[in-house]
């Protein structure tokens, strides 16, 4: 655990404090890391839930980022399916002498398609059901005129 708070403190800017916070929200812990930024798992404290946090890497934020995250979080919040994760607000925190730019969105516990595919102990018909679950919801996006162009076990 101290591991990531280094790194969310130094990711962050911010001085080391026993709770790290990205505008509202509590920092609990990394949860992966991809091309375009970290996902934390975070609390929002008015609320009182888990969230998830998609924040973009500090070093690939130019505007044309930052128009895709909040155009990703505007598409994603047009979907409502209980197999597409909902969107609760794409925002920008001050830090330090810079800005963090991100979305909040539900947090799901669990691994990825991907990793239970890898692992393989899920039987036939369990796959078959996921795979349905994930058409479902892709057919969801697409008659909403939502096509994903990242789609993988590993994003879903």
């Amino acid at each position: 655990m101290s591991d990531f708070l280094d790194e969310a403190r130094r990711f962050l800017g911010e001085a080391e404090t026993p709770e790290q916070k990205l505008g509202k929200y509590r920092l609990i812990r990394q949860v992966a890391r991809g091309g375009m930024g970290i996902v934390y798992e975070a609390e929002d404290p008015d609320l009182g839930r888990r969230v998830a946090l998609k924040v973009l890497h500090d070093d690939a934020i130019d505007e044309e980022m930052v128009r895709r995250l909040h155009r990703e979080a505007a598409v994603a919040a047009r979907l409502t399916h209980p197999n597409i994760i909902a969107v609760h607000e794409v925002a920008t925190a001050r830090r330090g002498d810079g800005l963090v730019h991100y979305i909040a969105m539900d947090f799901v516990e669990g691994g990825t398609l991907g990793e239970a595919l890898r692992e393989g102990k899920l039987p036939r018909a369990e796959r078959i059901r996921m795979l349905e679950e994930v058409a479902r919801a892709v057919g969801h996006a697409h008659k909403h005129g939502v096509i994903h162009r990242d789609l993988k076990p590993g994003n879903v």
